[in-house]
């Protein structure tokens, strides 16, 4: 993982290329400032634009830039972390934690989302893990910027709590899900929720998720998962290649997923 303040420019001399990679004759210049589509991206999340003109110049002025590869984790469950992220490009994978150990996957945070704990704020440590699903380049607010932050900007608290608020809400439904619907009909929900974030009508997403990933989001075996979705691709409903699945009859998936008529979810960005 690489890390600077935006604009800096950085020598790099590992073989691995991260994104932005110029190369020179030994070793090459990494250029961390972020590219149009990547400041884009910050701008269009909902919670960022919601933010007051300079409530937002203040986070990007304390904001440091990391690129990071693919597995590379960013803060680990039960330890004090002090950043607040953003993902400029990538996804980014957020774990719980079981008693027992066991990992189960909460949500991906793709570019423009915000994400981080009041622990940032109250040096609590942190409940979740969050690692690089794919290779991406996220902000990154060290505690005691965000504590001057919202020291400054009393708006900034309030659209924290909020922000942590719309998680927890998250996390009820996905509990009582667990609880009240077989996994035929929690697979089908989730199916339909990532699809409508990638697109309005979720025919045309794209998602690219392995088997593992479906029964982590599912906190399910992988074989019991991988057998509800060769069900739902010999019925139509799906269709699967490689890692790749797309819908093909949102109106069948909505009815198995106990979603009538299609309900769009909304998450925190």
């Amino acid at each position: 993982m690489q890390e600077t303040r935006l604009g800096q420019t950085m020598h790099h001399t590992s073989s691995t290329q991260p994104f932005g990679v110029t190369h020179a004759t030994t070793a090459h210049t990494v250029s961390l400032a972020l590219t149009i589509h990547e400041r884009a991206a910050i701008h269009q999340g909902r919670w960022f634009r919601d933010l007051p003109a300079a409530t937002q110049q203040a986070l990007l002025e304390h904001a440091r830039l990391r690129v990071l590869l693919a597995g590379e984790p960013l803060c680990r469950h039960g330890i004090a972390r002090d950043d607040w992220f953003a993902v400029c490009r990538g996804q980014v994978r957020m774990n719980g934690v079981f008693v027992n150990g066991k990992v189960f996957t909460l949500s991906f945070l793709r570019a423009g989302d915000w994400f981080g704990q009041l622990s940032s704020v109250d040096d609590m440590p942190q409940m979740v893990d969050a690692v690089a699903q794919t290779d991406c380049t996220v902000l990154s607010i060290r505690a005691d910027a965000m504590k001057q932050l919202v020291s400054a900007h009393p708006s900034l608290l309030e659209a924290l709590l909020r922000m942590s608020y719309a998680r927890l809400r998250e996390l009820a439904r996905v509990v009582e899900e667990l609880h009240t619907l077989p996994l035929e009909a929690r697979l089908a929900r989730k199916i339909m929720q990532l699809a409508q974030r990638e697109n309005t009508d979720p025919t045309l997403a794209v998602l690219r998720l392995s088997q593992q990933d479906w029964a982590d989001l599912l906190g399910a075996s992988r074989p019991r998962v991988n057998s509800h979705l060769k069900s739902l691709q010999r019925d139509g409903v799906i269709h699967l290649e490689h890692r790749c699945l797309s819908v093909i009859d949102a109106t069948r998936l909505s009815q198995i997923a106990q979603l009538e008529p299609v309900r769009r979810y909304a998450m925190a960005s």
